[in-house]
């Protein structure tokens, strides 16, 4: 599933349309999928345009609303960014940990992940840079996977 800016929603039940849920319920329950990676990506528009600030985000029926719970994790990146950091890679890298926790707040991901029957992954490419990184969740940091 692709979307603007990669996001993973939290899980909300609501009866309004949710396709990226959809998505993510159809891969789960009828498919069976037993890996689930959230792919950020180097020099993303949407994590731009929240670190940013205004437009397009400020107005439209859709795509405020749809980034607006980047916007807290922007100002945590901000708070604790390194200064040898650039801030939309940071920004980029902590959309998709949020990501994955939101990931976890659909209650039939999170069962079948504590029975080791699915796994979920956190990774980002830079198609500038020829670079791909995955999160390891245990410590909690990023690493390059080196080109073979």
């Amino acid at each position: 599933m692709r979307n603007v800016a990669n996001l993973v929603p939290p899980y909300a039940p609501d009866g309004k349309h949710h396709a990226t849920s959809a998505a993510l319920e159809f891969a789960v329950l009828s498919l069976g999928v037993k890996h689930v990676v959230v792919m950020g990506h180097g020099r993303c528009g949407g994590i731009r345009a929240v670190v940013e600030g205004g437009d397009p985000l400020s107005s439209g029926d859709f795509i405020g609303k749809w980034m607006s719970d980047v916007r807290d994790v922007v100002q945590a990146v901000r708070e604790t960014v390194a200064e040898d950091m650039d801030l939309q890679t940071a920004v980029e890298h902590a959309s998709v940990e949020h990501s994955l926790a939101n990931l976890r707040t659909f209650p039939w991901l999170r069962i079948r992940e504590n029975q080791n029957a699915i796994t979920v992954h956190g990774a980002w490419f830079d198609i500038s840079l020829g670079e791909l990184h995955a999160y390891d969740e245990t410590q909690r940091r990023w690493s390059l996977i080196p080109a073979e």
